[in-house]
């Protein structure tokens, strides 16, 4: 199982990028699924 949180080479999150990316379902959904919303890159 991949963990939610976790940053690329260039510190983002998955929540950085659905949100970058404006994907507003992926971003509601990985904050459902746990990912923190507090990370800072």
């Amino acid at each position: 199982m991949a963990h939610i949180s976790i940053k690329n080479i260039y510190g983002k999150t998955p929540l950085h990028i659905a949100t970058d990316k404006n994907f507003k379902e992926i971003a509601e959904l990985l904050v459902l699924h746990g990912s923190k919303n507090n990370v800072h890159t």
